[in-house]
């Protein structure tokens, strides 16, 4: 009893849905000479119900986690970082933060949009920027005097 207690306990919720579910499924579909070889046909008639039931509501479950996979999929696609930061340049952006892009990206010498460039950690114009999508934050990997750019 303390193996199958200890095994319970290392196994997650979807995984011990899943030994379940396939338990289920394989008592329920079993052919009858086989659950005669197997001498489950009394635990098989006693449980049937119950077995059923376990079927019927991890089946549910699944189909559930499912559609939700599939919602986020969707989701993922319809509001993608760069429609939402485009969403709030056009519609939501103030003046300020305008021109915090403009300082940070535009190139005076060249008349052109840079790729990247770099905002001041203490500045508090880029907070909106940061949870709008509009400016993406990454860590500094290198430090001054390495071979990195």
């Amino acid at each position: 009893m303390n193996i199958i207690k200890a095994i319970i306990e290392k196994l997650k919720v979807k995984d011990l849905f899943a030994i379940i579910f396939v338990a289920a499924i394989v008592i329920t579909i079993l052919p009858e000479d086989l659950v005669n070889a197997l001498k489950i046909e009394q635990f098989r008639a006693m449980y049937q119900q119950y077995i059923s039931l376990c079927m019927i509501i991890i089946g549910a479950y699944y189909i559930i986690e499912i559609i939700k996979s599939i919602r986020r999929c969707i989701m993922k696609k319809i509001y993608t970082e760069k429609r939402v930061a485009i969403n709030y340049m056009r519609k939501r952006m103030n003046s300020d933060e305008m021109q915090l892009l403009i300082e940070t990206f535009y190139d005076t010498k060249s008349n052109r949009f840079r790729g990247s460039g770099s905002i001041e950690l203490h500045d508090g114009r880029k907070a909106a920027l940061e949870t709008e999508y509009s400016a993406v934050v990454r860590p500094q990997i290198w430090t001054s005097g390495t071979a990195c750019p």
